[in-house]
């Protein structure tokens, strides 16, 4: 056992019904409190409602807000570090190309990874959380942001799956191993 988990599996407890808990596969994930039972595979198992398409599509409206703000941030700060030195252009356009690709995609997993909510999924009410119902990490949450890129490929059509589906899973959602259920 290496010492990360070490520490984790002897990290005090929050109280004997809620034992702290790694999430495997997940070097980067903080200790996560959780029930004993987390076994679950359908929306019904864990008693949580899948959240809407609606509720889905106008939280992505409002991170996609949020995102193309970010990137316009990145390319005004290297638009003005190009005029403030204009000899380090090319520094200044690594850094602004750096920025419009790093900081959106680090939006998205860092709110999924934590809490499971970006600011819209937290302004409408839903979470993305593991099969079983656990929050799903640093690691996971950026699988499901790749995934969430490969469904929206082909015209959409792995977003879209989501609509024709019960439990409201798209491509993403499958190929990272999670679901996105009502909090409210």
């Amino acid at each position: 056992m290496d010492d990360a988990r070490e520490w984790t599996a002897t990290a005090p407890r929050a109280g004997a019904h809620a034992p702290a808990v790694v999430q495997p596969g997940d070097p980067w994930g903080a200790p996560v409190l959780a029930p004993d039972a987390r076994v679950a595979d359908g929306p019904d198992a864990v008693g949580l409602t899948p959240a809407g398409i609606q509720r889905r599509g106008l939280a992505l409206v409002v991170d996609l807000i949020i995102a193309v703000l970010l990137w316009k941030i990145g390319t005004q700060l290297a638009v003005g570090l190009a005029r403030l030195a204009p000899n380090l252009d090319l520094v200044a356009q690594a850094f602004g190309r750096t920025w419009q690709l790093v900081v959106p995609v680090a939006y998205f997993v860092l709110s999924h990874g934590t809490g499971g909510q970006t600011v819209g999924k937290r302004l409408l009410g839903a979470r993305v959380i593991d099969e079983g119902g656990a929050p799903i990490g640093y690691l996971r949450a950026l699988g499901r942001c790749v995934a969430t890129v490969v469904a929206a490929m082909p015209f959409g059509i792995g977003l879209v799956v989501a609509g024709f589906r019960r439990d409201r899973r798209g491509l993403h959602d499958f190929l990272a191993g999670t679901r996105v259920v009502r909090v409210r």
